[in-house]
């Protein structure tokens, strides 16, 4: 029993039984097996409907020769064997009387005869075949059989289809001598490539029916010639009701990117000779949407244009395109997150090219440093000033650090300092080599100013605490003493006679003990007005300027003591600060320099500024006495406290000038060895 499957354009075709035998011999060898498998495959052909039919116009693996007749019996059409075997162009055949192909005129009107007779309209389309002898172009013979059937073509215009069967050669005649080598070669080979083209439509129709796509096939003018069940069911409808239909009746296959109908988008395939892919949607309930995958490919005989198709491949790709947009989604998130964070980030590639980065990094590149950063912004190549992090990337990328942290600090015109924290990390790839780094930072100017401000109100109480320690030292010892002296004196003074020797001894005692107790005072007060908040405004303070005002002032100490002043500002001219401060500290310093000058060298005093990123410094150095810090190094800076009594003071210098770099946000500390000069450093 024969399978039967759906043919080439919805018609039924009977296929070769599973368990028949192939054809035994080798092609070309024996004319009795050649003439039965000639005999045997045009029984196979001459049993359906789909013998000869506008198909096999297109068909270019048919080996047989295939024309359409019009009602003149004249060649419409061809398929590409017919000029392979007859050695006539498309051109030379067109509009040529079907009897060019036959050899004698006696068989020409046989022909002509035997085809009217088949083209009646009267008559119900069957096959009608006829045994003539064929001449090629070349004058070549071979004898033939025409099968032939009638019917509409795509136009329902009345036509012949005849297909040109070659037949076993024996009584032929030979106009020119025995065939072509090439034409016997056809011979041979027609029934085994008949047969093979046979599996292969087989084995399409197979792969058609079954697809998990919608397959169909249209002609140029639109017009439905098949479609698979997978589109039938797509489009809503069977079969042959398609077939009564053109590819604009089914509204959703719409192109509404380009705003072209299906059959615009048809006849661009076919003119061009072009794919055609786009994405189509339907609702298929409120709210609810299908999405579906259009590809058109042009399917055609190879001749014209005009006699190509165009074939479907349908595609529902909802699922796809969900997960497509929760994928577009996500990444539209992530990339809000990515572009609104506070932080900058840029990735780089192994050549250090950006790319990627986000909005931060672009204002912070723009601001900082003056550059476009963007994807291929090469830092090696446009370096913005970023020696020590194109160091440490390298060194990343490299594997010599794993990562790397800094605080980059920032100084721009007006002295205001913004601090970033930078990291730097790594990119692996799935095999874990290191493809690139990615740095990330982040302004932390907020957090480094209250880390700064806790740090500095730290101090400031340990400060106010040595300070009522100190305090409780001069109350202690400064006031209590004088006082103790009055009250003494005053008790004496009850017992003492107005004018005695004894009693004046009392007054001048009581009178050096109030002027002690008034001086103490006094110093207690110039203290706790330095102390309280500065109420002067800063101002650009140019040193230059305050050293050469203290000479002036004192000039004859630098004249007396033959003192030597060298002062180098070229880093640092000025400075923002209060300039009654740094008057009072320079000269502190600068009178202290000469006045605890060494006795067997001339006063030399150097006073020099520098700058970092982060600090100004400014150093005092002289070649003066110095001070034993080992012993006395707790008590430089405290109320009182003297270390050489040869020269006239109270001992209130240093505390004043430790006291007014304090107001001013800044530090003191000394350097000194005994007779070796001294040096204090004033960090800002």
């Amino acid at each position: 029993m024969k399978d039967s499957k759906p043919g080439l354009y919805g018609k039924k075709k009977p296929l070769k039984p599973a368990n028949a035998s192939p054809p035994k011999g080798v092609p070309g060898t024996g004319r009795k097996q050649k003439i039965q498998r000639s005999a045997s495959s045009l029984k196979k052909r001459s049993g359906h409907a789909a013998i000869v039919r506008e198909k096999h116009l297109s068909d270019d693996l048919s080996q047989n020769p295939v024309f359409k007749l019009n009602a003149q019996l004249k060649i419409v059409d061809m398929n590409p064997a017919a000029c392979t075997v007859y050695g006539y162009t498309i051109k030379e055949l067109k509009g040529k009387a079907i009897g060019v192909l036959i050899d004698t005129p006696e068989e020409r009107k046989a022909l002509a005869a035997f085809l009217r007779g088949g083209n009646s309209s009267q008559k119900k389309a069957r096959p009608y075949t006829m045994s003539t002898t064929a001449a090629t172009k070349t004058g070549t013979t071979f004898p033939a059989k025409f099968n032939c059937t009638s019917g509409k073509d795509n136009s329902a215009t009345n036509a012949l289809y005849c297909e040109v069967i070659p037949q076993e050669k024996t009584g032929a005649r030979k106009k020119a001598g025995s065939l072509s080598i090439s034409q016997a070669a056809y011979l041979q080979a027609s029934d085994t490539i008949n047969d093979t083209n046979e599996f292969v439509e087989s084995a399409f129709h197979g792969a058609f029916a079954h697809s998990d796509n919608g397959v169909g096939i249209v002609s140029c003018g639109g017009k439905w010639l098949m479609a698979n069940q997978r589109l039938c069911i797509m489009i809503g409808c069977l079969e042959p009701e398609l077939h009564e239909t053109t590819i604009d009746d089914v509204e959703w296959m719409y192109n509404h990117e380009r705003e072209m109908r299906p059959l615009e988008l048809v006849r661009e395939v076919c003119g061009a000779k072009t794919t055609h892919t786009y994405e189509v949607s339907r609702e298929v309930a409120p709210g609810n949407k299908e999405w579906f995958s259009i590809r058109m490919f042009p399917i055609s005989s190879g001749k014209e244009p005009g006699n190509g198709r165009v074939m479907f491949l349908v595609s529902n790709i909802t699922d796809a395109r969900r997960s497509r947009e929760a994928l577009k989604q996500s990444e539209a998130n992530l990339l809000t997150i990515f572009n609104n964070t506070d932080m900058a980030f840029v990735l780089f590639d192994a050549t250090m090219h950006v790319q990627a980065c986000n909005n931060m990094a672009q204002q912070w590149a723009a601001s900082e440093f003056g550059v476009e950063v963007k994807p291929g912004f090469s830092v090696e190549t446009n370096n913005p000033g970023l020696g020590e992090l194109l160091k440490a990337a390298r060194a990343v990328l490299d594997g010599k650090l794993n990562d790397f942290e800094t605080t980059y600090i920032d100084n721009d015109a007006n002295n205001t300092v913004s601090y970033f924290l930078i990291r730097i990390n790594p990119v692996y790839d799935d095999n874990s080599n290191r493809i690139g780094v990615q740095l990330a930072a982040r302004d932390v100017t907020v957090s480094k100013q209250a880390e700064y401000d806790r740090a500095h109100i730290i101090e400031d109480l340990v400060r106010h605490n040595k300070d009522l320690e100190q305090f409780n030292y001069i109350v202690t010892h400064n006031l209590r003493s004088p006082a103790a002296n009055i009250v003494g004196l005053t008790t004496l003074l009850r017992k003492e006679t107005p004018g005695t020797p004894e009693f004046d001894r009392c007054v001048e005692l009581l009178l050096q003990a109030s002027k002690k107790l008034d001086s103490v005072t006094h110093d207690l007060n110039s203290i706790l007005n330095k102390k309280k908040s500065i109420s002067e405004i800063k101002e650009n303070v140019n040193l230059a300027d305050v050293v050469e005002d203290i000479k002036v002032g004192i000039s004859d100490m630098i004249m007396r003591d033959n003192v030597a002043i060298e002062c180098d500002f070229t880093a640092v001219p000025d400075i923002p600060a209060v300039k009654s401060y740094i008057h009072s500290i320079f000269h502190n310093l600068i009178s202290n320099s000469i006045k605890y000058r060494h006795p067997e060298l001339n006063p030399f005093i150097t006073v020099n500024a520098s700058r970092t990123a982060e600090r100004t410094t400014i150093r005092f150095r002289d070649n003066g006495l110095g001070i034993d810090l080992k012993n006395h190094g707790h008590e430089v800076f405290g109320l009182y406290r003297r270390f050489h009594t040869h020269a006239e003071g109270k001992g209130m210098g240093l505390f004043m000038v430790k006291t007014q770099v304090e107001s001013l946000g800044g530090k003191i500390s000394v350097h000194s060895v005994k007779d070796g000069g001294t040096e204090f450093v004033i960090v800002f």
